[in-house]
């Protein structure tokens, strides 16, 4: 997860893409690094460093989202900022948390991840021509799952 994201901000270079695909690479390229500094000494200080790059690229990615149907080369301040702001106040929290069991990172990391799961969807983009199915089968699906494992939950064994 090192190499290969640089290869990806190279061509993103080489094709004259906008900066935020840049970005994206390169912040896989630090989270690559991240996780194998982490998972060599398994110390805490690695640690951060695996898994604070996760909620950033991870911003970065909710920013690329937002930003597919722009004008070219219109930065969105708004969402900028927001996602900035995030970003340090769950750095501030994760920093300043007594325990280090990394609840809040959980918290946070799945929030932001949720959020480029769910705007990734098909139904969120109009023109997607999968859409019937996201609108329609996709909720019948869940719903029969839900019951099936409420069902499955509740069953005394």
């Amino acid at each position: 997860m090192i190499i290969p994201p640089i290869f990806g901000a190279i061509q993103s270079v080489r094709d004259g893409l906008e900066k935020r695909y840049i970005a994206s690479y390169l912040a896989l390229t630090v989270v690559g690094m991240g996780s194998w500094c982490f998972h060599m000494t398994l110390k805490y200080e690695m640690q951060l460093l695996d898994e604070l790059p996760m909620i950033y690229s991870c911003c970065i990615f909710v920013y690329c989202m937002f930003e597919c149907f722009k004008m070219k080369n219109s930065v969105n301040y708004h969402l900028l900022f927001t996602l900035v702001l995030f970003s340090l106040i769950v750095t501030t929290v994760y920093l300043k948390e007594l325990s280090k069991e990394g609840a809040t990172y959980y918290r946070c990391y799945h929030t932001v991840s949720c959020m480029v799961a769910y705007f990734n969807w098909p139904w969120f983009l109009s023109s997607h021509p999968f859409q019937f199915i996201y609108k329609n089968t996709l909720p019948e699906i869940q719903a029969k799952s839900e019951v099936s494992l409420w069902n499955l939950a509740s069953d005394p064994v």
